[in-house]
């Protein structure tokens, strides 16, 4: 990791299949989890080898890593969403429950947002200057991927059943533009371009 000569580094994930992992930003921490549900972390502070982590009192199911590398936050297969602090690995933030297992966790670019989307068929936009302030979307497809455009006032979804484009106005009255769409194969990944457009 973040090595200058390039070297490939490998190490035993263990036996599972991993389900979800996330480079920190700097290159300098790695953090997955396997179907067995267990977070680990490797990096400068965890020694010749994998730290596992005990966080959401069940099995991990998305880990991200905040574009400053401050925080991990950590989606349960119970609902729930923490916020860790990096290098200490401490929890810091325990957001409220989701009623379904976290199938997407994305900060926007600047760190100040969380998106937190579960196959309860919701999506959460949290605060994170006021961690316990959200806004709640109805999502109608579960497992799709979103984004948050950089100024932070668009989102984006693409997937579910008919891999649909799907653009949301957050505020006090969300409103919604008009689709993509729909596209051929599986669309795993969605971002805005830096200046939002």
């Amino acid at each position: 990791l973040a090595y200058e000569d390039h070297a490939k580094l490998t190490f035993d994930a263990g036996t599972n299949p991993v389900a979800t992992i996330a480079l920190s930003s700097n290159g300098s921490h790695l953090a997955w989890s396997g179907t067995d549900g267990r977070l680990q972390i490797i990096g400068p502070d965890t020694g010749s080898g994998p730290t596992q982590l005990s966080t959401v009192d069940d099995r991990v199911s998305k880990v991200a890593f905040s574009p400053n590398d401050k925080w991990l936050a950590v989606g349960g297969a119970n609902g729930a969403v923490k916020l860790l602090e990096v290098g200490s690995w401490r929890e810091t933030t325990s957001l409220k429950k989701h009623a379904a297992t976290i199938g997407y966790l994305a900060f926007n670019p600047t760190g100040t947002q969380l998106i937190s989307g579960s196959e309860d068929h919701t999506i959460r936009l949290w605060d994170l200057a006021s961690p316990g302030k959200y806004q709640e979307l109805t999502n109608p497809e579960a497992g799709s991927t979103y984004s948050i455009s950089p100024d932070a006032t668009t989102l984006a979804g693409y997937g579910g059943l008919n891999n649909t484009g799907r653009f949301l106005k957050p505020g006090p009255e969300t409103r919604r533009l008009p689709d993509l769409p729909p596209q051929k194969g599986i669309i795993l990944r969605v971002a805005f371009s830096p200046d939002s457009k």
